[in-house]
């Protein structure tokens, strides 16, 4: 039991490693990394979130987050705001360039997830979330 359950640590370190390889390779075209085009994704849903709402909702810590938004905004993808009532809180949103890569990187992201699990049916795919999900939960209990 013990082995199987050190399988499973592995496979899904290694599947995460392959997706993330394999998101990076399609999203090479719009010069965005994966974890940048995980910020476009929170500000396509949203602009004008803070910093810490993106660290929050990506499980990233700040530093990170201000690190990776320096560079899409050096890509001209997003800016931030820092209103004058509160020098240490900024607001993102994006660029007229950021918001016209949306459907394109929608669209190739898309395509790869489909790809990714045709073979699964919708029921495996619902039980694969919940697996997940129910795993993400323990690791916040640790």
């Amino acid at each position: 039991m013990m082995a199987v359950k050190q399988t499973i640590g592995i496979l899904i370190h290694q599947t995460d490693l392959m997706l993330t390889h394999a998101v990076k390779d399609v999203l090479e075209p719009f010069d965005l990394s994966t974890e940048q085009q995980l910020i476009m994704q929170c500000l396509w849903q949203q602009e004008g979130i803070t910093q810490k709402d993106i660290a929050k909702q990506l499980i990233k810590d700040q530093p990170n987050i201000t690190r990776m938004l320096c560079n899409l905004e050096k890509k001209e993808m997003i800016y931030r705001i820092t209103p004058e009532n509160n020098r240490r809180v900024s607001q993102v949103y994006l660029t007229d360039k950021g918001k016209a890569v949306r459907d394109e990187v929608m669209h190739a992201t898309l395509n790869l997830c489909e790809r990714i699990h045709a073979d699964l049916s919708e029921s495996e795919l619902a039980q694969l979330e919940q697996l997940l999900l129910r795993i993400q939960r323990n690791i916040r209990q640790l």
